[in-house]
């Protein structure tokens, strides 16, 4: 029988195949609906309910005015063999499931209505017992259960944002297409696709008025007040006076002003300037990709499929909705290994030039915020070097690189270290298993906010990285057919420790403690640093197809579209989930030179609950609503508090001068007395020239009897020498480039 289905297979024309091929996987990209989840039955306390070989369990539910594609339970045996059914309340049966797999249950869209009642049936088909996690408090109020099976539904999302990104990548592709001389040229290819790869988050675009979910508030206001300084005040934002009643500037690990992302902001505000930043990353990373492509001599085809699946994979565009700006950071990951990449290839003075430029890429992370990809590319780079045939030279080449990235970065670095040993991270956000949840991780078609994984605990954004049906079967063709060349090997080398790493989730949780320098949230994240190899392994592998059959190459243009209507069709409906907060609410401005509220302005949409602080950031005020881990305790006065709120205060105050960094105040007082600047203490704080003292919390001087001036200052402990050692590192790696083109000419 398996012979007869080879000899029909090898019977079948190439042309055919390829036909087949587009249709079922074009197909699914159109037909197949985007997902989004949230959980339906929750509860506190947990227990186990059983079912034997043969039963059912039955649980009631209301699934609202929405298209349910699925729906999720959380049992003993992820993998047992289970079917499930929804009825009405006559008991008709609206929809069987179709497929099984980690607890969820694919079912064929069907239509909810809000007023009907259903009822879920699960049946235990397999022939031993399983247990399901359920609620025996019985918290769900639909039904009469003793109780609740846990439970989360699947919705197949609506809109047109699907459709538009297929016309986007179909645009794409039908040019390269129809301009054969295109695919000739790699700088045709890298323009054509540069441009238009930040189309297909055109969703970030949409809703220009409005404000982002989650995130994007912390990072729109926190953003708008460190460019206030210097537009308003004319400083640099040493100091950052209005986050949380005040943290760092500069030694705040995720300070972008020394990066291009900053210099946007500073150009076009905080919403366009933001904006243009997330344009601009995309765009860099698929230029990057394209040329490390050329490097390692792939095709033109090859090179747009890696460079496609590299920068907007959902790892990436999912990030970008949450508004976790310090994502863009991985955008310099080609760039750097290309700069790496010649280096090694290189000798004498070329390659110290060469790790200069893979130093300057590492710093840009930094700058950028990327603190866990720096940290684990960076082991990730040291690990590959120890495996290669020549160790002494590539363990050189990235040593030689990462000092280069020290001297760089160390006007940041230098207070982001003394800053992080004042105030060190002792949060823990743990990520769960993922191993048996690869598929959905990496095909699965899932959007913002999605409740996947049993017990997932943070949002899908913190997991899901999808390159597509199509990229994993490129990625799997690299792998069988070129698993002898090196750059395979070490490639999926590269992906498969990533893949590993991120998902063991709660198991690296005893390593990472005793380990504590290391980023140590959601070890999930690495799996956007699989992405990038994997990326460059699909496109390995439509090379290597091509070199097998050469009818491949003739129809390799095909392949590129089903990878564009694959990704773009998701990545933009994504990008439409994450500006849609109106900004139709008025706040009064403040007059007060510094003026910190608690009032956060939510509003609720779609159930969920989003702060609007950047409207109070925009009109001077400064929020207690936002927090990093890495910084003090707020210990401010705010608005809304009882107690005087005021700049300085412990004495009568006149003649206040107030700047971000520095804060001066004639204070009269008939005996000595303590006077406190209304602001967070940190190390760096002077009063009068010297050190500040700290009293509960805040900035504080003791003065005399009398009438005195106090001036406050904050000056970034290690900025002096940080800066000394960057601008000597950028001496020498000018002096160098300059030797090396005299050398070469």
């Amino acid at each position: 029988m398996a012979k007869q289905i080879i000899g029909m297979i090898k019977a079948i024309q190439p042309i055919t195949l390829a036909v087949i091929l587009f249709v079922v996987v074009v197909g699914a990209s159109v037909l197949l609906p985007n997902t989004k989840s949230e959980p339906l039955v929750e509860g506190v306390r947990e227990a186990a309910a059983t079912v034997e070989p043969g039963g059912t369990m039955t649980q009631s539910i209301s699934l609202g005015d929405r298209l349910v594609s699925g729906l999720a339970i959380e049992s003993t045996s992820t993998n047992a063999a289970l079917r499930a059914r929804v009825t009405d309340a006559q008991g008709n049966v609206v929809s069987r499931s179709f497929w099984h797999a980690n607890g969820r249950f694919w079912f064929i869209p069907f239509t909810a209505n809000q007023d009907t009642q259903y009822a879920f049936e699960v049946t235990n088909t397999s022939h031993e017992s399983i247990e399901l996690v359920v609620f025996p408090d019985n918290p769900y109020p639909i039904g009469h259960e003793r109780e609740d099976i846990k439970m989360s539904v699947f919705e197949a999302a609506q809109g047109t944002g699907r459709t538009t990104g297929l016309v986007v990548g179909g645009l794409l592709a039908l040019i390269m297409i129809a301009i054969p001389s295109l695919q000739r040229s790699w700088a045709a290819v890298a323009v054509t696709t540069a441009i238009a790869t930040p189309l297909a988050v055109g969703g970030f675009w949409a809703s220009y008025g409005h404000l982002g979910i989650s995130d994007w508030d912390y990072y729109f206001s926190m953003h708008h007040w460190l460019r206030q300084i210097v537009v308003q005040w004319h400083q640099f934002p040493f100091w950052n006076p209005y986050t949380c009643g005040g943290t760092a500037g500069l030694a705040d690990p995720e300070f972008s002003g020394f990066t291009p992302v900053g210099l946007l902001q500073l150009l076009f505000g905080i919403p366009l300037g933001l904006r243009l930043a997330l344009a601009f990353s995309i765009m860099l990373g698929t230029t990057g990709m394209l040329l490390l492509a050329r490097r390692l001599r792939l095709s033109t085809s090859a090179g747009i499929v890696a460079a496609v699946l590299f920068a907007l994979n959902s790892s990436m565009i999912l990030r970008f909705a949450e508004g976790h700006v310090s994502r863009m950071a991985a955008n310099w990951l080609p760039w750097i290994v290309l700069a790496w990449l010649l280096a090694y290839q290189t000798h004498g003075r070329r390659r110290i030039a060469w790790t200069a430029g893979a130093g300057a890429g590492l710093a840009l992370i930094f700058f950028q915020g990327g603190i866990h990809l720096l940290t684990y590319f960076g082991i990730g780079l040291f690990a590959i070097s120890l495996l290669l045939g020549t160790r002494k030279q590539a363990l050189l080449i990235s040593a030689l690189s990462t000092a280069w990235a020290l001297g760089f970065s160390a006007v940041k670095l230098i207070p982001v270290l003394l800053w992080v040993r004042q105030f060190p991270d002792e949060a823990w956000s743990s990520a769960v298993a993922t191993l048996s949840y690869l598929p959905s991780i990496f095909m699965g078609r899932h959007l913002h906010g999605a409740e996947v994984i049993a017990g997932q605990g943070g949002g899908w954004h913190e997991y899901g990285a999808y390159i597509g049906i199509a990229g994993i079967l490129l990625v799997l063709s690299a792998i069988v057919l070129r698993h002898s060349s090196r750059v395979v090997r070490y490639v999926a080398l590269a992906a498969g420790g990533a893949i590993v790493l991120s998902s063991l989730g709660p198991t690296l949780q005893p390593l990472l403690e005793e380990l504590p320098f290391l980023p140590r949230s959601n070890v999930s994240r690495l799996n956007a640093l699989a992405t990038f190899p994997l990326a460059l392994l699909a496109g390995l592998g439509l090379d290597a197809l091509r070199s097998r059959w050469r009818w491949v190459a003739r129809y390799a243009g095909v392949i590129v579209m089903i990878v564009l209507f694959e990704v773009f069709s998701l990545s933009y409906q994504i990008s439409e989930q994450a500006f849609i907060v109106p900004a139709d609410t008025d706040v009064e401005p403040t007059t007060e030179f510094l003026a910190i509220t608690r009032q956060t302005h939510p509003i609720r949409i779609q159930g969920v609950d989003y702060d609007r602080s950047f409207l109070a950031a925009r009109v001077g005020y400064g929020t207690l609503g936002y927090c990093t881990v890495l910084g003090p305790n707020p210990a401010i006065i705010a608005l809304e508090d009882t107690g005087d709120s005021g700049v300085v205060t412990g004495a009568m105050v006149e003649d206040v001068q107030w700047t971000p960094n520095r804060v001066a105040a004639t204070v009269v007082s008939e005996e000595p007395a303590t006077v406190v600047l209304n602001t967070n203490y940190a190390q760096g704080w002077e009063a009068n020239g010297k050190p500040a003292q700290e009293v509960e919390g805040r900035v504080g001087a003791q003065v005399p009897s009398g009438r005195h001036t106090v001036s406050f200052q904050y000056r970034t402990p290690g900025f002096g020498f940080g800066g000394l050692v960057t601008l000597g590192a950028l001496a020498l790696a000018i002096a160098v480039i300059q030797r090396t083109r005299r050398l070469s000419e």
